[in-house]
C-alpha cells in the first residue's frame, strides 16, 4: 500500500537491518514471534495511519487543540482514530 505518510522500505530497513529486531525472536519471551508477526503489525499500523489518522490531520490543522487547566481538548473527529487504535491493541 503506497502512502504519503511513510516509506515502509525505510521502516523495514531500520527494524530489520539496523535494529536487528528478528534477533528478539531468539529470546524465550518472544520465541512465538517471527518476521511474519512484524510484517502483520507493520501492515496493520500503516492501514490505521492511512485510513484513520491521516484524514484528521487537516481537521486538526484548522481547529487545533486547546489546553485548559489540566485537560487538553481535541477536535471530535480526532477521537475516532484513537478509539480504533485502542481497540486494535486490545
Amino acid at each position: 500500500m503506497g502512502n504519503k505518510l511513510t516509506d515502509l522500505r525505510d521502516t523495514r530497513f531500520v527494524l530489520y537491518e539496523q535494529l536487528k529486531v528478528e534477533d528478539l525472536c531468539q529470546a524465550p519471551r518472544f520465541q512465538d514471534h517471527s518476521r511474519e508477526t512484524f510484517e502483520m503489525i507493520i501492515t496493520a499500523a500503516e492501514k490505521l495511519a492511512v485510513n484513520d489518522f491521516e484524514p484528521t490531520n487537516s481537521i486538526g490543522d484548522k481547529i487545533g487543540c486547546q489546553w485548559r487547566t489540566v485537560k487538553s481538548r481535541f477536535p471530535n473527529r480526532i477521537g475516532h482514530p484513537s478509539e480504533s487504535f485502542a481497540k486494535a491493541v486490545g
